[in-house]
């Protein structure tokens, strides 16, 4: 690329490591999933133009827009995982591939270890809580304090592997229905640099964007299939679901109670296109904005700390609660905190830094300061800002080896978060802002 050969002998380095590579050079092909992906992304953009068009979306809540879309799509995206390589939910014999969650008449597939339905409801924690969790054990070098552990192979919540390709697929879409408008001026390519360095890189004429992606939901809407059984017992565990052809399907909005309904029709790309279909009215994709927007808000401004139950306890990395059983006071373990949404997690943002700090050989080779660092996510570090994200924002960083005057250049170019980003350098919003959805 011209930018990088003109005074920017970090072009040696990255030619080889970036600009050679089949990947780099040639537009990847799109799965099915990947092109149902865009295409509920595109959907969304044109519902949410609409309603900020109608006076009934405030421009300040686009960003938030963006991130709710990431969270739809990792809802149905982890619903599609439950297909497995087959095209079924079920086998033959009527068997789930993954255990579910029976309460009253409806299956219920639940990503934390409490029911949706009754944390919905208003149902008192401890008999939300879901049975045969592990304890309660004693814990070590302690005389009182005990704890109740969730069996997370029991939930229906993707392996850390598959949650971060997930991740990285619902950006790459919202991105491309980002830069859409720029059509061949900009270069989205995945993977690059040392070992796979740079989860994403974003190429203009101008400027080279290396970006490490932090990318997890706030929420994911659980799927449910009704009328399983006839009768109310109770919670229970099963693998026996029957045929699902002729049954009701739905993923959950938890805040609200609302349920989007799903095709049983159960494709390659099932459910994505029937999130399409709902968000392409734009009343609907209010709803699921809305219902949205009431997690975030609560979590946002509370963090745990007054967060109403039926809002907290759907979310990943909502913690524990303490409850009374046979005179015990128990610690019930919900969803753990490394869990956290976006840039939220300590560990994501202490990784991404060291991530920018590797980059940073390649900035201070460029002398035309083309080379941009960028830790991006679908939600902003909404409750550790002020003490991660903030002051790292404001930091510049000095090559002493440089040979005239002393160089110096941003730790980070920007922070990408969607709800709220940093940006140091104002071309990077011209291309990742979701402000410019509005043109």
């Amino acid at each position: 690329m011209r930018q990088q050969q003109g005074g920017c002998p970090a072009f040696v380095a990255l030619d080889q490591e970036l600009y050679r590579k089949p990947t780099y050079r040639r537009t990847p092909a799109l799965s099915p999933l990947d092109a149902s992906l865009n295409e509920l992304s595109d959907a969304w953009f044109d519902a949410i133009r609409q309603l900020v068009s109608a006076g009934r979306l405030s421009r300040r809540h686009v960003g938030h827009a963006v991130s709710a879309l990431f969270d739809l799509a990792a809802s149905g995206v982890y619903a599609n995982a439950l297909l497995h390589d087959d095209g079924r939910l079920v086998t033959d014999d009527g068997t789930a591939r993954q255990e579910f969650l029976l309460c009253g008449t409806d299956a219920v597939f639940p990503y934390t270890w409490m029911c949706p339905s009754c944390v919905a409801a208003g149902v008192a924690r401890k008999l939300a809580y879901l049975p045969t969790a592990k304890g309660p054990k004693l814990l070590r070098d302690s005389s009182d304090r005990w704890q109740l552990f969730a069996e997370v192979d029991r939930l229906a919540k993707p392996n850390a592997r598959a949650i971060g390709d997930a991740g990285i697929a619902i950006v790459k879409a919202i991105l491309r229905s980002l830069m859409g408008a720029k059509g061949d001026t900009v270069r989205l390519r995945e993977g690059g640099g040392k070992g796979g360095g740079f989860d994403l890189t974003i190429t203009t004429a101008e400027q080279l964007l290396l970006i490490e992606v932090k990318a997890k939901p706030l929420i994911a809407y659980p799927l449910t299939v009704h009328d399983v059984r006839a009768h109310d017992d109770g919670h229970e565990w099963s693998q026996m679901l029957g045929a699902v052809a002729d049954k009701r399907l739905t993923l959950f909005l938890g805040a609200t109670g609302n349920r989007l309904e799903l095709s049983n029709e159960l494709t390659e790309t099932w459910p994505l296109p029937s999130l399409t279909d709902a968000v392409t009215d734009p009343d609907q994709a209010y709803a699921i904005l809305f219902n949205w927007y009431r997690h975030y808000a609560a979590y946002r401004r509370l963090f745990g700390k007054g967060e109403p139950d039926r809002l907290r306890w759907h979310r990943f990395g909502c913690g524990n609660f303490e409850a009374d059983i046979g005179g015990l006071r128990v610690e019930h373990r919900v969803a753990n905190t490394k869990e956290l949404p976006g840039l939220d997690r300590t560990d994501d943002i202490k990784k991404g830094t060291t991530q920018a700090l590797l980059f940073s050989r390649y900035k201070f080779l460029c002398q035309r300061d083309a080379i941009r660092s960028v830790l991006l996510g679908n939600l902003y570090a909404e409750t550790h800002g002020a003490d991660y994200v903030d002051p790292l924002a404001r930091i510049r960083i000095r090559d002493a080896d440089a040979h005239g005057p002393p160089v110096e250049r941003w730790l980070y170019d920007a922070f990408i978060g969607f709800s709220r980003d940093r940006i140091n350098a104002p071309e990077i919003a011209e291309l990742l802002s979701a402000q410019q959805l509005l043109g």
